[in-house]
């Protein structure tokens, strides 16, 4: 079961990174097209601002997802530092614990947020379309968190609180 976890959650990472440099790539285009057209034919696209909002804000679920993933979070280990391996290896269980049940506690909220009348009802002005699409991101990402650190309970709990080399030096595309 282990094995088969880890096996499903590389394949959503190698996903969620072809997913960040798509959008990185989509980004790009869409300014510098609004810039030039701006600024060389006088004809800026209405929809480019919002469109690159969207575009930003899924960049970062999906790379806050894969930071979660590899362990590769903003931390202050000074008390960390301090322990012995047994204690350090507690410690990292316990935050990854609670890691997840906040995603967890998140992840029910975000649905039944996406769910409600008030989400559904919005709209990308400048396109006419329902923001709906642009909101699912949130409990997608705190669903990919829970299964990731899920994983990351499991290899702390067999092998310690090294952090998961193998994703980090792995290149994105």
């Amino acid at each position: 079961m282990v094995h088969a976890l880890a096996t499903s959650i590389d394949i959503v990472t190698r996903l969620e990174r072809w997913a960040c440099a798509i959008l990185v790539a989509v980004f790009c285009l869409v300014l510098s097209g609004n810039v030039i057209l701006r600024y060389v034919f006088s004809a800026p696209l209405y929809w480019a601002e919002e469109v690159c909002i969207i575009l930003m804000i899924w960049m970062a679920f999906i790379a806050a997802s894969l930071a979660i993933g590899a362990r590769q979070m903003i931390a202050v280990t000074f008390f960390s530092d301090l322990l012995a391996a047994r204690g350090r290896r507690f410690l990292a269980l316990f935050c990854e614990v609670v890691i997840l049940v906040t995603a967890g506690f998140f992840l029910y909220w975000s649905i039944r947020w996406l769910n409600s009348p008030s989400a559904g009802r919005d709209i990308v002005i400048t396109l006419n379309l329902p923001k709906y699409p642009s909101y699912a991101i949130v409990p997608l990402f705190f669903g990919l968190t829970m299964i990731k650190t899920l994983r990351n309970i499991l290899q702390t709990w067999r092998n310690g609180a090294e952090p998961l080399a193998e994703e980090s030096v792995e290149p994105c595309c």
